[in-house]
């Protein structure tokens, strides 16, 4: 499964820290600025929990999660 969305700003930027909780670009951890919250930590966790991976990527201002879990058999 892959979700993109446009995201201009995501040039040289450290997406391992997206999946951690709360984390925020902006260093004064200010309420006005928008963050990232726990809902890419969340997913993270679930993913794992069932043996997948989630991974992001960043292409020509488009921002994608990629997620691969693995079949039943």
């Amino acid at each position: 499964m892959i979700i993109s969305n446009t995201y201009a700003e995501g040039k040289n930027i450290d997406y391992s820290k997206f999946f951690d909780r709360f984390y925020r670009e902006d260093k004064s951890h200010n309420n006005k600025k928008s963050g990232f919250g726990i809902g890419l930590s969340m997913a993270r966790d679930l993913v794992h929990t069932f043996k997948g991976k989630i991974k992001v990527e960043y292409h020509g201002d488009m921002i994608s999660f990629i997620i691969s879990l693995k079949t039943l058999k």
